[in-house]
Order: C-alpha cells, then sequence, then structure tokens
C-alpha cells in the first residue's frame, strides 16, 4: 500500500497530435491517466468509471477523447500486453513507448524526465 503522502495518480499526459502541427479540429484526444501499481482491482475499477464518464461528458461537448489506465511499472516490466504472434507485443509495446517519447503533453502529475535531460 502508498507510503505516507503519495497520491494514487502519478500523471496525466495527451499523446498523439495534441499541441503539435498535426492537431485539428477534428482530432481526437488521448490521454494516460499513470496510477501506482499499489491500486486494487477495486480501485482501478472505480478509475475506470470516472474516465469513462470524463469520455461520455466530452462527447456531449462534441470532442472525442479516450483515457487509458496505465500502471506505472507497465513498460518497466514489459506488461504491454499483446495482439497475437510471438514479437507483435514487443513491437506494440516499443511503437507505444515511441510514440509517448516523441509527443506526451504532461497535463498534470509527475515531470516527464526525458523532456528535461540534455541532448
Amino acid at each position: 500500500k502508498p507510503a505516507s503522502g503519495e497520491l494514487p495518480i502519478t500523471g496525466v499526459y495527451s499523446m498523439g497530435s495534441t499541441s503539435s502541427i498535426g492537431q485539428s479540429c477534428s482530432s481526437d484526444l488521448d490521454i494516460w491517466v499513470c496510477h501506482q501499481s499499489w491500486l486494487d482491482n477495486e480501485e482501478r475499477t472505480r478509475l475506470q468509471q470516472k474516465c469513462s464518464l470524463l469520455e461520455k461528458w466530452a462527447a456531449s461537448m462534441g470532442v472525442e477523447v479516450s483515457f487509458f489506465l496505465i500502471d506505472e511499472n507497465r513498460f518497466r516490466h514489459n506488461e504491454s500486453g499483446s495482439l497475437g504472434g510471438e514479437d507483435c507485443g514487443s513491437t506494440q509495446h516499443i511503437l507505444l513507448l515511441d510514440e509517448f517519447y516523441r509527443t506526451a503533453v504532461r497535463l498534470a502529475g509527475k515531470r516527464i524526465l526525458w523532456n528535461m535531460v540534455p541532448g
């Protein structure tokens, strides 16, 4: 369970065309809600329900948004899931991380470290 003062949500990030030249009025929003690995099933279910309500509210305003709950350890332990085939899951894992590294915009929470490291 959490250490003293640890919040369940570690960060909220938009990824994809958000704030890029490719964004348009019809662009959808993909939002990663990164959470602590210590959340139990009930807590994750409630968080998913809240995200679903936000998606419905956004749709009522004419905005297409998708929220994805991301366990903070998901990519650290290569737990990205598989689409089928031997290498498909690992390829999907790499492509998803690549898109996140290139396009993520922090909306709330922890800063994105690789944006602060000098090139």
